[in-house]
This record gives C-alpha cells, structure tokens and sequence, in this order.
C-alpha cells in the first residue's frame, strides 16, 4: 500500500523521466511498480485513496452474549472441566 504523499513524490519523477525521454518499461521496473499501476495512478486527477472500507458484519448465526456464558459455565462444570471441547459437544 502507497501512501498518497508518497505516490504523488513517484509520478512526479516519473513525469520528469518522461520528459527527458525515458519510457515507461524501463522506468517501471526501476521503481519497482508495474507501467499499469503508475498509468492507473495518472490517471485519477486527485490522486486520492479511492479503495473502499469494508464493514464488518457479524455473521447471523453468532452466538448472544447469554449463549456464549451458557456454554461456559457448562464447560465449567464438574462434569465437563477435564474434556476437550470435542469431548462435550457430542
């Protein structure tokens, strides 16, 4: 991941190498970035992150906070303390 400090500083020398004739297959392997990506950075006009935050969802079968205590305390008992969870679950 660049930062777009950084990724801004990269097409500005890359531009400056372009001007002085250099073509981008061999200024890409230089830097270290593929001739796609510095094209795709060019070519948004802010030069802004536009990757988008993925929201985490708690999946629908997650247990309540009761049934998570339930199970604990069931765990707990006498019965159950010295069995592996693969043990009490049958």
């Amino acid at each position: 991941m660049t930062s777009v400090v950084v990724r801004t500083e990269i097409l500005e020398l890359v531009d400056e190498a372009k001007v002085k004739g250099a073509s981008m297959l061999k200024i890409s392997p230089i830097i270290g970035f593929s001739a796609r990506t510095l094209q795709r950075w060019s070519k948004t006009s802010t030069n802004e992150d536009k990757r988008t935050i993925r929201i985490h969802k708690a999946p629908p079968n997650k247990l309540t906070q009761e049934e998570k205590e339930s199970l604990v305390t069931t765990a707990n008992t006498q019965e159950y303390k010295n069995l592996s969870p693969h043990q009490i679950v049958p």
